[in-house]
């Protein structure tokens, strides 16, 4: 069967029998929306992944004590590590919140310093010595995890930074002193240490949190 034969016509022509020409509507030159989560979705996932780490280091600590006391058992006479305690099994859960929360700090880094440049001139988007890189994670980065800036930073002047959170958002709530707020300041310390490790900053950290929720993160350059 032959194709049926169809003409188009320019817009504004007027030909007889002529089919007019369908024109799509002009695309949205509006920038698009950008991809978002509820924050209680965000909060819930952090909830679950320091539940799980829990579970998991009391597992491991359990499983080697275990295996401790079966060689014990089996051979007395022979030179066998001691038992893991409860502080091990502590600093092994910290350790392990350290290490994913320095890997959610370098990526975090490298976005933020994307967006920032996109905002702001090259020059003034460049982020130039230390001071600034800490600066840098007091404001962009604490937003970004916390939904507000640092309450106050201090300095010395000597590669000792203090930045201090009035009411730091992940131990609201929580039991000062419990194992659980403390994964969560340890999560805290390895995204700043994270943070500044992509800059190009080696730093150690070390918390304090003796009025929680009020908090202080200790920043020594080294």
């Amino acid at each position: 069967m032959a194709a049926p034969n169809v003409s188009y016509a320019a817009p504004g022509a007027a030909q007889g029998g002529a089919v007019p020409v369908l024109h799509a509507p002009p695309p949205s030159l509006a920038p698009r929306a950008p991809h978002m989560i509820d924050r209680s979705i965000a909060t819930l996932l952090q909830v679950e992944m320091t539940r799980t780490l829990q579970a998991s280091t009391l597992y491991t600590t359990r499983k080697a004590n275990e295996m401790v006391e079966q060689l014990r058992h089996d051979d007395p006479s022979s030179r066998v590590p001691p038992l893991l305690t409860a502080a091990d099994e502590t600093d092994m859960a910290k350790s392990r919140m350290e290490s994913l929360g320095a890997h959610l700090g370098g990526g975090l880094a490298e976005r933020c310093v994307a967006s920032r440049s996109r905002r702001l001139t090259q020059d003034r988007a460049r982020v130039h010595d230390a001071l600034d890189m800490v600066k840098f994670v007091c404001k962009d980065l604490w937003a970004v995890m916390w939904q507000k800036q640092v309450d106050n930073l201090r300095t010395n002047h000597r590669g000792v930074f203090v930045l201090q959170d009035n009411a730091f958002r992940p131990l609201l709530g929580l039991e000062p002193g419990s194992l659980y707020a403390a994964m969560q300041l340890a999560f805290a310390a390895g995204v700043i240490e994270g943070a500044l490790r992509r800059l190009g900053v080696q730093a150690h950290i070390h918390t304090d949190a003796g009025g929680a929720p009020q908090c202080a993160f200790h920043v020594r350059i080294t």
